[in-house]
């Protein structure tokens, strides 16, 4: 059983007495990354072919998606467990793409600061807003982009 499966399982279970996603019964869960996993670029591949409906995409990728080169399992854990709603990464520093892919939510957060390469319109913050709820488990979550105009 893997890390993350156990936090899922074990936190789920103290606050419902079991773990049933199948039954609202999961605790819900965000991850923020550095790195971002390489189901980022399937989706940014998705976007780009047009399988997924631009309606549903806010921002682009202006370079390429700079994952790790091994496939951990981590998102496919992720899916599984029905717990993570949205992950959040950073790295490459002209992505600010945000896409529902297979169920979670994928964002970029943007580049802040001077240092190191950038494109003067792809610099800002990435504002998280999460809100309880009422009735539901999982929170409603915002996610705006804050551009610096310079």
């Amino acid at each position: 059983m893997t890390i993350s499966n156990w936090q899922i399982k074990g936190v789920s279970k103290a606050q419902y007495g079991e773990f049933n996603p199948q039954e609202g019964k999961v605790v819900p869960s965000m991850c923020f990354f550095h790195i971002p996993l390489l189901e980022f670029d399937d989706a940014a591949k998705a976007v780009a072919d047009g399988t997924i409906d631009s309606s549903e995409v806010v921002g682009i990728n202006k370079e390429g998606v700079a994952a790790a080169k091994v496939n951990t399992g981590l998102f496919t854990e992720m899916k599984n467990l029905e717990s993570t709603t949205h992950v959040f990464c950073g790295h490459d520093h002209i992505n600010d793409l945000s896409v529902n892919w297979q169920g979670i939510q994928l964002s970029y957060g943007l580049k802040t600061g001077h240092t190191s390469y950038f494109h003067e319109d792809m610099q800002g913050g990435a504002l998280v807003t999460i809100k309880s709820n009422k009735g539901n488990s999982t929170p409603e979550v915002e996610i705006n982009y804050i551009y610096i105009k310079e």
